[in-house]
């Protein structure tokens, strides 16, 4: 084992060799952060018709389930609730590694 130990990067230390190659400045604009939100919809739609599929084929959930007004709003209001409490965590860590969100 070697005696001097200058090899060591510090903590937090990038390599000597390090490139930035791409930088997203997302927050600059609320309308960018909106309309990221907005064009995720439809992947939580798709994701939400996997889910579904997946659980009429394993048994989980009856084949003939008729969704009304109530149902619907249900799923969007808990698509709502879990990107905020998603995007609030990414925030929340961010703030605890030094970031700001």
């Amino acid at each position: 084992m070697p005696e001097n130990n200058d090899f060591i990067p510090t903590s937090g230390a990038l390599p000597d060799d390090y490139r930035q190659t791409l930088y997203w400045r997302m927050p600059e604009k609320l309308i960018r952060v909106i309309l990221l939100q907005i064009l995720a919809l439809p992947l939580a739609g798709f994701s939400g018709l996997i889910f579904f599929s997946l659980a009429i084929n394993l048994g989980k959930l009856p084949a003939r389930y008729e969704f009304g007004l109530r149902e619907v709003s249900m799923v969007f209001g808990g698509i709502l609730l879990t990107l905020l409490l998603h995007e609030f965590t990414h925030g929340m860590v961010m703030q605890m590694f030094g970031a700001t969100p």
